[in-house]
């Protein structure tokens, strides 16, 4: 995990290593509740939750899926 400032943006950088994950679970990862790729007993909501709180802070969000590690990229404007 990384937090840092670069132009005028606050960036979180967390990556973490990954099994597979489906394509139509990526697909739809920060779309909709309730997409997860730990079984059934598992809700999935965390990956949407986060997606709404930093729109609701005019933030972007990205990710990459690649040789088994997840990486999740959230940019926050600094001066708001």
């Amino acid at each position: 995990m990384q937090f840092y400032k670069r132009s005028g943006l606050y960036l979180l950088l967390c990556k973490n290593n990954s099994l597979p994950i489906p394509s139509p679970i990526l697909d739809g990862l920060f779309q909709t509740y309730g997409k997860s790729t730990k079984g059934e007993a598992h809700e999935g909501l965390g990956t949407k939750i986060i997606k709404d709180i930093v729109e609701e802070h005019q933030g972007f969000l990205d990710f990459v899926h690649k040789d088994e590690e997840f990486e999740v990229k959230i940019k926050i404007l600094a001066i708001q």
